[in-house]
């Protein structure tokens, strides 16, 4: 990986929900989670509310969601709220962190 991360992060493919109950039964939790999805397709909400859902978000935890600068994402989804939203040309990053 270019990000030298190797030891330190786990990269999935597929279908997040079924990876997300995988992920669940085997106890695993994450801090930073990077989202990107095929875009205008909307899958970014309903995955939001499947990582909360199958618990596999630390106390303490940062989602990156990607996505065409045109999609809009809610700003609060369950106990996560926006934190902060950057555009990079026609790329939208939106940051979700624990509403406290």
């Amino acid at each position: 990986m270019r990000t030298k991360l190797t030891e330190k992060a786990k990269v999935f493919l597929g279908e997040a929900e079924l990876i997300l109950k995988k992920l669940s039964q085997h106890g695993e939790k994450f801090d930073i989670i990077f989202l990107d999805p095929p875009y205008k397709k909307g899958i970014i909400p309903p995955i939001l509310y499947c990582l909360e859902e199958n618990n596999v978000l630390e106390d303490r935890f940062i989602i990156i969601a990607e996505t065409d600068i045109s999609d809009e994402l809610p700003d609060i989804v369950g106990g996560m709220i926006v934190s902060k939203k950057q555009i990079y040309g026609k790329t939208k990053l939106t940051f979700y962190k624990r509403n406290i």
